[in-house]
């Protein structure tokens, strides 16, 4: 039960922490923090419940960690958050992670062949509204129920449109709404059609 906020965590180069910056079980809070590690986790929510992330960058930079590691949590969420790994996985819902929410957040993997996002073993899990950049930038495997979500630019029938796009495990497109009111004052109306 501990909410940790406005914190940060640094270490330069290889020395200092070796499992996680910021590590934490059930019912905690890390808001409005940044944790930049080079050979741990940056945020580990280890067999965590109803815990937060929101608001916080979270930056390591080896490919055998992530910058947000969830090992045997379940309904966690993570939101407004920067999750970067220049060497690897930028968030990972590893085995036993499920029915965890990911919204509004960026997460980044500047390493080829590895992925910004990756969700193993884990169900029901939701990532909505997220910015994903890698080379892979989404790997889920052995994950049912799992849904990635967010807003696409859609060209079809030579017209462009803003929709939302919601998929599953499988990448299948289960869900999708195009927007029908354009927002004028974004001059949306000039460019888009309506859904």
């Amino acid at each position: 039960y501990a909410t940790l906020s406005d914190i940060s965590v640094s270490t330069s180069g290889g020395s200092g922490i070796y499992a996680a910056g910021v590590r934490v079980s059930s019912w905690s809070a890390v808001v409005n923090s940044t944790v930049t590690v080079w050979n741990a986790h940056a945020i580990w929510l280890d067999a965590s419940t109803m815990s937060v992330v929101a608001n916080s960058t979270a930056i390591t930079r080896n490919p055998g960690y992530s910058a947000v590691y969830l090992s045997s949590s379940d309904n966690n969420r993570v939101t407004g958050s920067y999750l970067q790994n220049v060497a690897g996985e930028g968030l990972r819902l590893a085995i036993g992670s499920d029915a965890n929410i990911v919204s509004l957040s960026t997460m980044v993997s500047e390493a080829a062949g590895l992925s910004a996002l990756a969700i193993v073993g884990s169900s029901s899990n939701t990532i909505l509204d997220s910015l994903v950049r890698g080379s892979t930038a989404v790997y889920i495997a052995g994950s049912p129920g799992t849904a990635v979500g967010g807003s696409v630019l859609e060209a079809r029938d030579g017209k462009a449109y803003n929709s939302f796009a919601l998929f599953d495990a499988e990448g299948e497109i289960t869900a999708a709404y195009r927007k029908t009111h354009l927002f004028r004052l974004m001059s949306e109306d000039q460019w888009l059609a309506p859904g």
